[in-house]
């Protein structure tokens, strides 16, 4: 494994530390304060630098002239295609490369990545589970999560709907870790552990994303039960941002409004400045705060009640209609694999059939000619 430098290491930190770090007394639903990390997404965590990328396989490709035998540039060469999207040019470098160094971490991490992408999931898991094992504490010891993930994928793609009625994360296995260790240190834990992972994943995977909303709305589900109310907030409002469905994002914004008018509930009312500034530089609308209380929206939302609901009712419907589409073409396919089946079997019957004409007849014909002088 390669050491990091303290140059590097400071480099690495620099976009950390020009946002605040997060870590403040938040309000828990019941109103009493908690220490937390507060969880928030910048426009820059949403999409990769592609200018910095083109410049750092500049770098690379200058590296491996001076030594082609170091795995380590190729492996990083390898990770900055995949974030161009050129996947295949990142697998063709990646697969060699751990068939030479197996029990290296990197590189079981990498392909494993490079495998997600191609949607090839079974060998995802494989060695994305591989890497953890190897070094369960790679990712702030987040990497938990990414085989959840890949094993929540292969449910999603062999079961369509699946992510949509379950969590990636159960809501239980978070109550356990809380159970285990105090509400606080897995508080802090379960927050800065997703963070991590979505926003390793918000640039290859952009909104709308099935995974991420599914990750959002447990963090948001969490911090209700267990954590704050702030990171709740932010957690259901970037949901909205992730979800493609208008009929859900609907849902969520319900949430949000209930988020609200408990807040209001339990006292809650001067949340601090540091989160209102992760607000602006997250680039939130301050209204959400308001959601759900603000005298206008309510009225609005009378007003426009019916039209809502029928527009609802119109979504509802053409899912309905979607499902029942493609229920009748499963059974339209199987009629169609069956009359072909029957239809094998027939020209199967008319062949037998011929054969056992044809084979009297050439015997017949055969003796007529043994017969002739």
């Amino acid at each position: 494994m390669k050491r990091i430098t303290p140059l590097i290491l400071m480099l690495c930190l620099i976009p950390l530390l020009a946002i605040p770090c997060g870590n403040e007394y938040g309000y828990t639903m019941e109103g009493e304060r908690m220490y937390t990390r507060y969880f928030y997404l910048t426009p820059a965590m949403l999409e990769f630098d592609q200018d910095a990328i083109k410049d750092r396989i500049s770098e690379l490709s200058g590296l491996i002239k001076e030594n082609p035998d170091a795995y380590e540039h190729w492996s990083d060469l390898a990770v900055n295609l995949m974030k161009q999207g050129e996947v295949d040019s990142a697998y063709r470098i990646l697969a060699p490369l751990y068939r030479e160094h197996p029990d290296e971490y990197n590189l079981n991490a990498n392909l494993g990545t490079c495998y997600e992408l191609m949607g090839e999931l079974d060998s995802a898991l494989k060695y994305i589970s591989s890497g953890y094992e190897l070094n369960p504490k790679s990712h702030a010891s987040s990497e938990w999560i990414h085989v959840k993930i890949l094993e929540a994928k292969i449910k999603e793609k062999s079961s369509p709907g699946w992510l949509k009625s379950n969590e990636i994360v159960t809501q239980q296995f978070l109550a356990d870790m809380v159970e285990r260790g105090s509400v606080r240190s897995a508080n802090w834990k379960v927050n800065f552990n997703f963070q991590y992972q979505i926003r390793t994943r918000a640039p290859f995977t952009p909104a709308p994303n099935k995974v991420i909303t599914n990750l959002l709305m447990t963090l948001a589900k969490f911090n209700e039960i267990h954590g704050v109310y702030e990171n709740a907030l932010m957690a259901y409002t970037y949901a909205m941002r992730f979800e493609g469905n208008r009929y859900a994002q609907r849902q969520i914004s319900n949430k949000i409004k209930a988020l609200n008018r408990e807040r209001d509930a339990a006292g809650i009312k001067n949340l601090s400045d540091q989160f209102t500034r992760i607000m602006k530089l997250s680039e939130l609308d301050p209204g959400i705060l308001l959601m759900g209380l603000d005298s206008v929206a309510v009225e609005l939302d009378s007003t426009q009640q019916y039209q809502t609901g029928l527009e609802d009712s119109l979504m509802l419907l053409n899912e309905q209609k979607e499902k029942e589409l493609a229920a009748l073409q499963a059974e339209l396919d199987e009629k169609e694999e069956t009359i072909k089946s029957e239809k094998d079997r027939l020209i199967l019957y008319g062949l037998i059939f011929l054969s056992l004409l044809l084979i009297p007849l050439a015997i017949f014909i055969a003796r007529n000619q043994m017969r002739k002088p």
